[in-house]
């Protein structure tokens, strides 16, 4: 098949896939779709035998790691870039393809295609690395509907005011919707269109006449970063959000940090600028999702400064009144700066809870959203952060919460030798009375291939004295016969990466009545050989039937009133 200096990944648009395990690839000649972030493959289009219909034995795709693209609003519209100037489209995900000669339709075009980039469903962007003077690299190819054939398409050169150098590939900006500001990679720098490629401008201050390789910016557009041939990797000083939580103060009636039913407070924005130009006027506008959250001095305020390389913080007031229970919101931050240049600003999303206590010693469940591990231990092998851990708990979001259980090999780090490692999470005291003990929870987990490192759950009716196996029934697999894990060889357990991984799964495990009247504690254990990591195992909302004690944190709404 054939393989450019490169493995192209490109990743489907982040709004057509909530899984984040859609990839596209391709090889000289053919092209490739995963569902589940490449473990298996789909080939969805072929220039050799068996062929795909519309393309050609002979078209073979250009060697660039960004010569595919995927339209923004739908993944079955997908085109890739040919040898010989040829551009080859399908609208239905690779049952049937269009190829086009732009050397041919577009006069003046001399092939190279280096990159290909949907605007939308009708208009494709391409641009060319050719060196000849007076080449037109920057061709916008747009059909009349959506669903009208790639045959009939008009194309119309789009490269007033670049240099006339090659062009590597364009960038829509993820901040403007109207999709009209658009950036240049070009072999002396970055260059910016604010009117959808009617005219090109220099683009960013302290960036040396350079050749650009690729322009990356997240989807929130919180910066630009970019790689040259040459020179290393810059980046444009953007403000990046670095945190955000809610404090009570003022009215309140407990003073614990929580804005409860009735109190008020405020929301503490953290920005930070990576870049080496300061942001100076920056104006900051909250909504929030909830009505119970409003701002009682209105949701927009001026930010203080963000210097160079610095960070600042900044507060708005807050108040909740009419919470529903234990509740939260969704806060929407949008930030504008004269220093962005864009019609429209920069918006982050941060989620935070309101109304709630924790009360220790109340549940039989262990929701993992207190405060601290509450009545855990953590035991295990030394550990050296960051590369050697120990079970922790994670945040996932402000609400959500994991136990997780490291992976720990193949971390050198000059402090512990490569060693099998195990790490331990150990609960409380459970007392188990007359019914079945049962054990439920949701998990995730992704333990290096082969069996080589896994996870096990243990009991233990004395106390941590000696400890036995939950059984075999949870368990999808075993270790194998050679490794080093310290959870053994051929030992049923959580091994490999589990199926539909990295959406979580729910585990139940009924115990009879083997432990009834006994104190018994529960651990979970990873054990991994002395080679090769893995992301490990997540473990969430563990809850306990047949025990007649509630050792676990709970979260409850405010009781208190605000005088």
């Amino acid at each position: 098949m054939g393989f450019g200096f490169f493995t192209a990944i490109i990743p489907a648009p982040a709004g057509l896939d909530s899984t984040g395990r859609v990839f596209f690839h391709f090889s000289n000649s053919r092209v490739w779709k995963t569902t589940n972030g490449g473990l298996t493959w789909t080939r969805i289009a072929s220039a050799i035998a068996p062929t795909s219909p519309g393309l050609p034995v002979t078209r073979r795709f250009r060697s660039s790691p960004y010569n595919l693209g995927v339209s923004p609003t739908d993944l079955n519209r997908i085109a890739v870039g040919a040898g010989g100037g040829f551009l080859d489209i399908t609208t239905d995900g690779g049952a049937t393809w269009t190829d086009l000669d732009l050397i041919t339709l577009v006069p003046g075009y001399q092939g190279f295609v280096t990159n290909v980039t949907w605007q939308d469903n009708q208009n494709l962007w391409i641009t060319s690395v050719a060196q000849a003077t007076g080449a037109k690299r920057v061709i916008k190819a747009s059909i009349g509907t959506p669903s009208s054939p790639w045959s009939t398409a008009t194309f119309a050169v789009m490269q007033s005011g670049l240099p006339d150098l090659p062009v590597t590939r364009v960038y829509f900006d993820p901040r403007d919707a109207s999709r009209n500001t658009i950036y240049a990679a070009t072999h002396v720098g970055i260059y910016r269109s604010l009117n959808n490629g009617q005219n090109w401008i220099p683009y960013g201050t302290g960036l040396p006449n350079v050749r650009v390789n690729d322009i990356y910016m997240p989807p929130d557009g919180g910066f630009m970063r970019i790689a040259t041939y040459g020179r290393g990797i810059f980046e444009l000083p953007q403000l990046e959000f670095a945190g955000a939580f809610l404090t009570d103060d003022g009215r309140s009636c407990d003073h614990d940090g929580v804005i409860d039913n009735g109190e008020t407070g405020h929301l503490v924005l953290r920005l930070a600028n990576q870049g080496a130009n300061n942001v100076e006027r920056i104006q900051v506008t909250v909504t929030s999702s909830n009505p119970a959250v409003t701002f009682p001095f209105g949701n927009s305020f001026q930010f203080p400064p963000v210097h160079k390389f610095g960070t600042s913080t900044g507060t708005i007031a807050v108040a909740v009144d009419g919470a529903a229970a234990v509740d939260a919101t969704e806060f929407t931050i949008s930030v504008a700066a004269p220093e962005f240049g864009l019609p429209s600003g920069v918006s982050f999303v941060s989620t935070q809870r309101v109304n709630y206590d924790e009360k220790p010693a109340s549940s039989a469940t262990e929701s993992v959203e207190g405060s601290s591990l509450g009545g855990w231990t953590v035991t295990g092998d030394p550990t050296t952060t960051p590369n050697i851990n120990a079970f922790q708990q994670r945040e996932l979001s402000a609400t959500s919460h994991v136990f997780w259980g490291p992976d720990n090999n193949g971390q050198t780090d000059g402090i512990k030798a490569d060693l099998p490692d195990e790490q331990s999470l150990v609960s409380p005291a459970l007392h188990v009375g007359a019914d079945p003990f049962t054990i439920s929870f949701q998990h995730r987990f992704s333990f290096e291939a082969g069996g080589w490192d896994g996870g096990v759950i243990e009991l233990s009716a004395d106390n941590g004295a000696t400890w036995t196996d939950i059984g075999t029934t949870a368990y999808n697999g075993s270790t194998n016969a050679v490794t080093s894990a310290p959870i053994g060889i051929n030992r049923r357990a959580f091994v490999n990466r589990m199926t539909g991984w990295p959406t979580f799964a729910n585990v139940n495990l009924n115990l009879g009545t083997a432990f009834a009247n006994k104190d018994v504690k529960v651990r979970f254990r990873t054990g991994s050989d002395e080679s090769t990591g893995a992301p490990g195992w997540d473990i969430d909302n563990i809850s306990f039937g047949g025990i007649t004690n509630t050792p676990f944190t709970s979260l409850v709404a405010n009781a208190c009133v605000a005088p």
